[in-house]
């Protein structure tokens, strides 16, 4: 668990601690504890998904589908009131799960489309080019750190803590988190505007720029007091009303008097649970030899021996097998990359946090083309690194074929795992381009051809 990167693990373990204290809090007091059979069917489900978060290496949906598990294996051993309790001291926990990075693209854009309008409003001169926007003291890339996703969890976070804390319904915290978010959201797009505005007028090596993070945090503390002061009207409000209304449901059976079948109930709802993962690790599915990558003979590529002239490599973390080569192609250098993931190791070939591009370039666009048979599927990208401009075709390449999606490569790597085969490969291709490519709808056709050669 962690916050949001691992650098700051620490605050996964705080929200941790809180979720142990705040679900003890919460079942102290006495309560209904009843069997529900009606949550066999749930578990089932998250069952299933487990199994697929194991074959397909879906580490996100594992991370969404474990405390879901922990929620309906309560509500089958212990009932709906106990259900109801850990509801909100389980929404912390959920802070801490490593899957809130997949909104990190959209907050992102969100905050380009708000300080677009703004310097369109104010009459700012700037060039806006995707994500980066060039003033006439530099460039200011509202990258993925600018997505306000901090902020975000850092106020929905407090909206569930203090819900959990003062025990109001779940409506009502919901009610809280969706006023703090909309709060930390705005305070983002605020810091950036700043931002933009001291680099426009002050220039972009001001020291406000290299402290953008406190100035956030300054931002974001001035913007979420009408939550405070929201948030202390409804928890004396609705105290009050849910203290009256636990009190109606906890009339007879205390945790003391839980019979045996409780017990017996938490095993086979834990035993639905992780069976079909400890079948999975059983059988030994993943496969322990896989071919090795050996570059590509194709006519028409001549391998050149000088590489440490290259500037581009795939951003993607960990692969198991990587190859890396320069060719001489049609009076053009061709940069070729094979990164080939087996599911064995830490890396993961289609998921959101991989780029094409890496850090020290600007990704400019990203978008996919087939051809008119659906055979060939691939994605376009360009990028700019100060004067340089670069196209890069590439693709998840499977025994069940081309893939130009992050669902199209789960959904084949499903397929070719009945076979046997949980290995994928990232292909790409790039040559550097002047401004033409920057309109750049398909591969023209010796392109084309080229891709289909690289293709399994």
């Amino acid at each position: 668990m962690h916050w949001i990167t691992p650098d700051d693990l620490d605050m996964g373990y705080l929200l941790f601690a809180l979720f142990i204290g705040l679900s003890v809090r919460a079942l102290k007091q006495p309560c209904r504890v009843n069997v529900r059979p009606i949550y066999v069917l749930p578990l089932f489900l998250i069952s299933g998904l487990l199994f697929l978060s194991e074959v397909l290496d879906l580490k996100t949906v594992f991370f969404v589908a474990a405390p879901l598990g922990f929620l309906m294996l309560n509500g089958f051993a212990l009932g709906h009131t106990v259900l109801k309790r850990i509801l909100l001291p389980t929404a912390v926990l959920m802070m801490a799960m490593p899957f809130w990075y997949l909104l990190v693209p959209y907050l992102q854009k969100a905050t380009v489309i708000a300080n677009t309008q703004w310097i369109e409003a104010t009459g700012i001169t700037a060039l806006i080019e995707g994500s980066f926007i060039t003033v006439p003291t530099g460039i200011i890339h509202i990258a993925g750190g600018c997505s306000g996703l901090k902020y975000f969890m850092t106020a929905m976070s407090l909206a569930f803590i203090a819900a959990a804390w003062n025990r109001v319904p779940f409506r009502y915290a919901v009610i809280s988190a969706v006023i703090a978010v909309a709060l930390a959201i705005l305070a983002n797009w605020i810091r950036v505007g700043i931002l933009v505005y001291v680099g426009y007028t002050e220039g972009v090596s001001h020291p406000w720029m290299a402290e953008h993070d406190m100035l956030g945090w300054i931002v974001f503390a001035v913007a979420m007091i009408p939550w405070f002061l929201v948030e202390a009207r409804l928890n004396k409000h609705e105290t009050s009303v849910s203290e009256s209304t636990d009190m109606q449901a906890e009339l007879t059976t205390a945790w003391t008097t839980a019979s045996v079948k409780t017990g017996l109930a938490a095993v086979i709802g834990l035993i639905l649970l992780f069976t079909p993962h400890a079948i999975l690790k059983g059988t030994g599915s993943t496969v322990d030899q896989v071919q090795a990558i050996s570059a590509p003979q194709i006519k028409g590529l001549t391998p050149l021996s000088d590489q440490s002239r290259r500037t581009w490599f795939p951003a993607y973390a960990h692969p198991d097998q990587q190859l890396h080569r320069r060719f001489l192609w049609e009076g053009k250098v061709l940069d070729l990359s094979i990164l080939r993931f087996t599911g064995n190791g830490e890396g993961e070939l289609a998921k959101t946090t991989n780029q094409i591009f890496p850090e020290n370039w600007r990704q400019l666009s990203d978008r996919t083309w087939q051809s008119s048979d659906g055979k060939t599927r691939l994605r376009i990208a360009i990028g700019a690194r100060g004067k340089e401009y670069r196209v890069v075709y590439y693709w998840y390449d499977h025994s069940s074929g081309m893939k130009n999606s992050i669902t199209g490569s789960k959904l084949a790597l499903l397929i070719d795992s009945l076979a046997g085969d949980r290995s994928g490969d990232l292909i790409a291709l790039s040559v550097s381009c002047t401004g033409e490519c920057m309109t750049m709808d398909e591969p023209s056709p010796a392109v084309l051809t080229l891709i289909k050669a690289l293709a399994k």
